[in-house]
């Protein structure tokens, strides 16, 4: 068999691709990807851009308790002025002056306006009395209030012996002595309306006409209807401001999550280019679908080798009577199948055992000169010809 390079004949389509597809599967992959864009679009525009998302304003509010009270030189106290943290003698001390310096904090401007009120609770076995400090309620405008009631000793020590007499022998010997806020606020943090309250207590244990500040590092509110938690002398309490906003819809693709608003760009910018390139790869064979020789390249170009004229030292020629059929027994015998384009004909053949089966599809009527596109294809098949002489 010999096999010999002719670059003067008429040029076959050489349509496939350097990475071994022909231009039908090209299409193929082009219409894939497309789908996949198309599928994309659809998704984008389908969901909304933009979603309710919750946000938090954290604030912060806190406070420092005082307390004083004047008393004799001449009591144990060695002074004239009882100071917080000393313990509160009822014999000694008359009236005692409480204070709390309140502020409301956060990282957003803060706009606050309410009431506050000192109360005093005495608590025993589960008995409550209740009594307030300050006669009622004051307004307050602004972050920052302070608080400031006098507790008249007197009251105390009446309240404390009448609940010993009524309940003798079921109270014990110590009674607990709260002092708290009644805060109530509401305002605006970045322009979100809130409301708050602040009550932790100060407090204090009450026994043998003793007043004792109770531990002022820390402890659990124990005041009857109120749950917080407090520190003494210092207490703290924070909160939030939840509202909703509106922000930029995603798209869950993976690990990218583009806004719905890129993926509709990115599907209309893929649509397009595969529209392109779909129509760059079939406009060839649009133009030339009269002509079968190009059709078979389209589709079976990567199976093709480009030879010269085929010759073979055989009397046995078998024509078959389409490219299917050439294909089949290619693909029965495990061979490539040859094109060479002999006195302006295509020719397609296989060679198994000494026998030679071929295909020449008719002569289309516009292979009379070669076009622009047609000499490019030349090249290109020169260029692959020159290789395998190399080799």
């Amino acid at each position: 068999m010999k096999l010999k390079p002719n670059s003067k004949s008429r040029p076959a389509n050489s349509s496939g691709s350097l990475i071994g597809l022909s231009k039908l599967d090209m299409l193929a992959v082009v219409a894939v990807i497309a789908l996949c864009f198309l599928v994309l679009g659809l998704f984008s525009l389908t969901s909304s851009t933009t979603k309710l998302v919750q946000t938090k304003i954290l604030y912060h509010q806190y406070g420092t308790y005082s307390y004083e009270a004047p008393v004799s030189p001449g009591s144990p106290y060695g002074t004239s002025k009882l100071v917080t943290g000393n313990p509160v003698l009822m014999s000694d001390v008359k009236n005692l002056q409480i204070g709390l310096n309140y502020q409301l904090t956060a990282q957003q401007p803060v706009q606050v306006a309410g009431t506050e009120q000192l109360v005093m609770q005495i608590q025993d076995s589960g008995i409550a009395r209740t009594l307030p400090i300050q006669p009622a309620p004051v307004p307050f405008n602004g972050s920052k209030v302070s608080l400031t009631g006098s507790l008249e000793i007197s009251q105390l020590a009446s309240i404390y012996n009448s609940l010993a007499t009524a309940f003798a022998g079921s109270l014990g010997t110590q009674m607990t002595v709260l002092v708290f806020p009644n805060i109530v606020s509401k305002g605006a943090i970045a322009g979100h309306s809130f409301s708050s309250s602040f009550n932790s207590p100060l407090t204090f244990s009450l026994s043998n006409s003793v007043l004792q500040l109770s531990n002022p590092s820390s402890q659990s509110s124990g005041i009857i209807g109120v749950d917080s938690t407090t520190s003494q002398l210092t207490p703290s309490a924070d909160g939030s401001v939840t509202y909703s906003s509106l922000s930029r819809a995603t798209l869950p693709l993976g690990v990218v999550h583009p806004s719905v608003f890129t993926g509709r760009i990115i599907a209309l910018a893929g649509l397009i280019v595969c529209i392109i390139f779909g129509v760059w790869i079939v406009w060839p064979l649009r133009r030339n679908e009269d002509d079968e020789s190009r059709m078979i390249d389209a589709r079976y170009g990567p199976r093709l080798i480009p030879v010269g004229r085929i010759s073979i030292q055989s009397s046995a020629v078998v024509s078959v009577d389409s490219i299917a059929v050439l294909i089949s027994l290619a693909n029965k015998y495990g061979v490539k199948v040859l094109h060479s384009i002999e006195d302006g004909s295509d020719r397609y053949a296989i060679i198994d055992n000494g026998v030679l089966y071929q295909y020449m599809p008719p002569v289309s009527a516009n292979l009379g000169s070669i076009t622009e596109l047609e000499e490019d294809r030349l090249a290109s098949r020169e260029v692959i010809l020159d290789g395998m002489a190399t080799k």
